[in-house]
Order: C-alpha cells, then structure tokens, then sequence
C-alpha cells in the first residue's frame, strides 16, 4: 500500500491505515513470521511413514530382493540358455506290459514326461549330434524316503554301427532318465536334461453285488442261491470268489472264479450252494464277493497278496433254515413231552390223593390240584409240538395227525376232570374237609381212566418217536449217500484236469463231516429208545470206517488225486450198503386214530400255508430270474430314433412340470424324492439325446 500498488484512491487515507496497523502490530507483539502460512508437518510425516512401510514390504519380496542383489553385484540374471542336446534324433518305443493289452507306441524327440505303466520296457534309438564312443541311459528312481532311494541304473546303449545307438529300460518307479554319451573328440561325458518318468496309476478293481430280493434272503439249506455282480478294472477281472462267514467267525470261500478271458467289465453271476454250509438249525450268514485284476505287480514294491490286487465288495447277510435241524429238534421236543408224560403217569399211579388213607383233606386236595394242573401244562406243550409238527417239511402228515388225536382223546379227559375241580375251589378243604373228602373219592374212579388212556397215549408216542428217528436216520443216510455221489464225481473232473472243483471237493467233504456227525447223534437216540437189537453194527461199523479214513484234503495236497478217488468209490459202495440195510430193519409205522373233522381242516391248513410260503419263495426267486434274463437279452439293443426323440421331450416336459413346485413346502422326503425325480429325468434326457441310446435305459 505504501508503494502505491492496489487501486488508485486518497494517499493519506493509505498511510493512516498502514500506520494503524503498524501500531497495532507493535503494541499486540506480533511476529512477522506469523504472516505467512503453516506449514502442514503432519501429512508430510504420515506420507513419509507409509512411503517407508512400502518401501519395507517391496524390499522383502524375495523376486525384488534378488533383483536388487543382481544390480548391486552388476551380475546377469537371466535364466541360462538350456544345454545343447546331445542327440540330434531320439525315437522312443513304448512297449506296455502284457496285462494292459495295449499295443506299442512310437514316441519321437520326447522332451516332457514319459507317463507309462509299472514295467513298460522302453526302447530307444538315438543318434548322437557328436561322434561318440560310448552311449548309456542313467535312470534314478525316487523312494518314498531319502533314506531308502532306490539304486540308480546305469543302461549301456549299444552300437548300430551307423553311428547311431539302441538300447531299453523297464520302468519300475517313478523318477527321471538321463542320456550320457562319451565323445569321440574327447572332453568328457556329455548328458542330457533329465526327462520325468511317472507311474501311471492301476487302481484297485471294483464289484458291485447286486442285493438279493426280500424273499431271497431267507433260504433252506438245500436251495442254490444265485448272486449277481458287477465288477471292473482298469485292465482287467481275472477272478472273483463269494466268501462267507460263519456265526463263529470262521470265514470258507467258494473258491474263485475264473473270468473266461481278462474283461475290463465282467458282469456274472455266482451259484452258492447252501447245502455245503455246516450250521445250526437256523442262523444269519455273513457274505461278500472279493475281485481281483490282472496286476502282476511289475512295480518296485510287490504286492502284498498277488497276483493282483483285491478288493472286497459290501458285506451282505443271508438267512439260512437247516430243516434237519429242526426237524432233529422235533424229535427231541416229542422225547421231550413223551418222558413229561410218563413222569405224570407214575406221579397219578402213586398218589395218595384219592384214598382216604392218604392223609387229611387239605393235603389231598394239595395233590390233586398238582396233578390236575402237571395235566394242563402237558396238553399245552403238547398243542404246540402239533403246530411244530404240522409246519416241518421232513415229518409225514401221519405223525402230526397222530399227535394231534392224542392231544384231542387226553383234552376231554382231562375237561372231566377239570368240572370237578370247579367244586373243589381253593380255601373250601378249610371249611368243610368231609365235602372235600367226598369230592375227592369221586375223582377216584377218573384217575384211574386217565391212568389208563396214558398208558396207552404214551406207547403210541413211544412208537411215534421210533419211527420218526428211523425216519430221520434213513433221509440222513440218503443224504450221506448224495453227498458221497457228488464228491466221486468232483474227483473224477479233478482227475481229468479240472482244477477248479477243489473248492467244491472241500465244502462237499465239510458237508459228509456234518452229515457224520448227525447221524451218530442219531444211532445214540436210537440206542436209547429201542435198545441195540434194531441197530444193524456191520452197517454203522461203515460210519466209524469213514470218519476213520484219511480225509481226502491230505491226499488232494499231496497229489494222489487217484488214490482218493479210488478211496470215494469204495466209501460210495459202503455207503448204499449201509442204506440197503437200514432200509430193511425199519418197520412199517402204525396207522394214525381218526381225526375230528376240525383237527384235519387245522392240519390240512397248517400244511397248505407252510406249502404255499415255499411255493411264494420259489416263484418270487424264478421270476426275478426271469426278469434278469430279460435284461440281459435286450440290454444291447438299440432304441428307434423316433422312440428316442419321444423319450427326451417327454423327459423336458415332466422336467418344467417339476420345476413349479415349491420345494419349500415340501417335507425332508419329499425333498429327497423331488431331487432324486430331477437327477433322474436329467439322466434319461442325457440318455435319449447321446448316440446310440439303448431301449432298456431308456424304458427304466
């Protein structure tokens, strides 16, 4: 202002005010200085802290770090230029093993990772860029651990005498190879860069069983039970077996099954013979399937259970009901109630109960209510050996007819007695023991009746028992009979080379060792019942001769396959002797008593339900055989163009018909199902819309 800048107006208005300000300035003690602006030392100092933080950060990346430590030294860092190839032409032939059933394959100028098999052998031809003297492959294999890697192999290449070099290598790991080559002018070794080499995988086979039907699950021991699988490799099923497990925990295999050539794919079936089971009357069996490839374990580790690697399918269970059992257990049920009748008889013959010299009344009347009450508990365990009876296979409708006249002749006796013991109500011995010394006089002359009619209902079981042991010891030696047939015949395949029946050989011998068994069981019931007169000792004397004899397995593992087939058909011989006989010491039984026409409608019933439940297993298994036949005859064929395009609309349509339901006011099975219906009708779209659609898919 004093100079005159700034617009034109009064000079000494201008210097008043610079002398105003001037004055107050001096007077207030303002510094110059604090005209001018602050300087802003905050944003320089947190710019400064961040740059630094950077700074720190970018210096520690290990790319910029090592650039910085090239720049500090002035060093190059760039990648060197890869070694000059010592071959000016290299040609690789690949030839797989066996078991792949590959074909070979030329790889010329290889220069990535040789990805094969475990032992692939492969070939070389090389032809070096220099003249060489000598020539080698240097293979180094890795190990699961440093400390255990494999020994490196050195390959010598040999001379074509053009120059040029050929030689192989197995690959046996996974690892790298390395060409090595002496020149002619000297210098040294010269190698290549190391080339990968990598396992190519084999995996485990897979099976898939398919599960029996509901009404499959539960079978006689003289059925066959047919189980279906599926099962594939990589390179190829070479045996399947069904194994099973005991309730004991012991485990028997079938022994495997050999596929007719080496499938990829092998979809079968396996025919299981229950009767070669040894089990108890009836009990749950444990099966499952094991499936085996080709691998002939070429690798550096061997396999631990080869050839080839197992793999064991779900684990499955089978019901299985052994009819001699139970009908044994029959037996010895009736023994049973036979032996409870006669203690009853002696009990009534020996009772004091209905004579006056027996005591006073309330002790008498004491008595008599045990024996009336002993003749209840006896009718009942009675009914039920009726029912049990009238549903065995193995027992004629005779025995359960003449069971169930016993039962009925002993009830109305026994509903006589029971009207007299309505008087003699409990506490009235007490009140008035004249009236009950006269009731039980009366019930006198009834004991003696029921005396009498157990007399004769017990010879009756006594001969009913006899003859369903004799019963019983004929089928079982029918089926010792059968059993020894098939095992001559099994020998006879073994003979003429055939070696998969050893299995069978082994279960069969099983099977004669559980028939064996029962049928001393039953020569010391029979001893019992009907003394040694019945028993014929040179024909069980076969019994002992065979169980005696060396078993057959011994032989089979030595060789002397025709000393134990001369062994079995001299058993066989014995055998139909033994039943000839027995066959002719056995009686005629004795004709049933006439039967109620309510007790026969009851047996008939019985019987008809049992036939009828059977007849529903066997149909139900034929059709399912069937219909497995079915799909295996049409799962090949092609489906028509047309029914194809029908098949994929109709697909599309339910598919947008689905899609406007609410899932959300669905339940957690609903949900469930609406998925499985999308995935479903998303497979049959896939299905129609690929080439070469098949009428079975597409139908399921």
């Amino acid at each position: 202002m004093l100079r005159g800048h700034g617009k034109a107006g009064s000079p000494e208005l201008r210097s008043r005010y610079v002398d105003d300000v001037e004055a107050r300035v001096i007077e207030r003690g303002v510094e110059s200085r604090r005209a001018l602006p602050a300087l802003p030392w905050g944003r320089w100092l947190f710019t400064a802290l961040a740059l630094a933080l950077v700074l720190g950060s970018v210096f520690r990346m290990p790319a910029l770090a090592h650039g910085l430590s090239l720049v500090l030294s002035s060093s190059d860092g760039r990648t060197p230029p890869p070694p000059e190839p010592v071959w000016s032409s290299l040609t690789l032939e690949l030839r797989y093993p066996e078991h792949t059933g590959r074909p070979p394959r030329t790889v010329p100028n290889p220069s990535g990772a040789l990805r094969v098999p475990a032992g692939t052998t492969v070939a070389l031809t090389m032809l070096p860029r220099h003249p060489a003297v000598n020539a080698s492959v240097v293979v180094t294999l890795d190990g699961a651990e440093l400390s255990s890697a494999p020994a490196t192999e050195r390959v010598e290449l040999g001379s074509d005498g053009a120059g040029g070099f050929t030689g192989e290598f197995v690959v046996r790991g996974s690892g790298n190879w390395t060409v090595v080559i002496e020149p002619e002018a000297g210098g040294g070794e010269r190698r290549s860069a190391a080339l990968p080499v990598e396992l190519e995988p084999d995996r485990p086979p897979e099976i898939e069983v398919a599960p029996l039907a509901a009404g499959e699950q539960s079978v006689r021991d003289d059925e066959t039970v047919t189980v279906r699988w599926h099962a594939s490799d990589d390179f190829g099923v070479t045996t399947v077996e069904l194994i099973y497990q005991l309730p004991d925990g012991t485990t028997r295999g079938l022994g495997r099954q050999p596929a007719s050539d080496v499938p990829r794919s092998w979809r079968h079936h396996t025919a299981w013979d229950i009767s070669a089971i040894p089990i108890s009357a009836r009990s749950e069996v444990l099966y499952w399937l094991e499936v085996r490839d080709n691998d002939p374990g070429l690798g550096l580790d061997p396999l631990p259970d080869g050839p080839g690697k197992p793999t064991r399918s779900a684990t499955l269970r089978l019901e299985v009901e052994d009819e001699q059992a139970e009908h044994a257990t029959n037996i010895l049920d009736l023994r049973e109630l036979r032996d409870r009748a006669v203690d009853i008889l002696a009990a009534r013959v020996m009772t004091t109960a209905f004579v006056e010299a027996g005591g006073n009344p309330p002790t008498r009347a004491e008595l008599a209510r045990g024996l009336h009450a002993a003749f209840g508990e006896l009718l009942t365990h009675m009914a039920a050996s009726v029912d049990a009876l009238s549903v065995d296979a193995l027992t004629e409708d005779r025995d359960a007819q003449t069971l169930a006249a016993i039962h009925r002749r002993l009830l109305a006796i026994h509903g006589q007695e029971a009207a007299l013991h309505v008087e003699l109500a409990p506490g009235s011995e007490l009140e008035d023991p004249p009236a009950t010394a006269a009731l039980l006089g009366r019930m006198g002359p009834l004991n003696q009746k029921v005396v009498a009619a157990f007399e004769d209902e017990i010879i009756r079981l006594d001969d009913m028992v006899d003859g369903m042991l004799i019963e019983q010891l004929e089928a079982l030696v029918a089926r010792l009979e059968a059993t020894q047939r098939k095992l001559v015949e099994l020998l006879e395949q073994l003979q003429a080379g055939d070696e998969s029946v050893r299995a069978q050989i082994e279960q069969l011998e099983q099977r004669r060792r559980e028939d064996l068994r029962r049928l001393s069981e039953v020569r010391a019931q029979l001893r019992e019942e009907i003394e040694q007169e019945f028993m014929n000792m040179d024909a069980f004397a076969i019994l002992e001769k065979i169980a005696a004899d060396e078993q057959l397995q011994a032989m089979l593992q030595r060789g002397e396959v025709d000393r134990a087939l001369e062994q079995a058909r001299g058993e066989l011989d014995e055998v139909q002797r033994m039943r000839d006989q027995v066959q002719e010491r056995a009686g005629t039984p004795e004709a049933a008593g006439p039967l109620t026409e309510e007790e026969r409608q009851r047996i008939a019933l019985l019987r008809e339900l049992s036939r009828l439940q059977d007849e529903e297993a066997t149909l139900r298994g034929t059709t399912t055989e069937l219909q497995r036949a079915w799909r295996e005859k049409v799962a090949g064929r092609d489906a028509e163009p047309d029914a194809a395009r029908s098949a994929e609309r109709k697909a599309q349509a339910l598919q947008e018909t689905i899609e406007d339901i609410n899932d959300a006011r669905l339940g957690r099975d609903a949900r469930r199902g609406l998925d499985d219906a999308k995935a479903a009708l998303e497979r049959l779209r896939s299905a129609a819309g690929r080439e070469g659609a098949k009428s079975l898919e597409l139908s399921e």
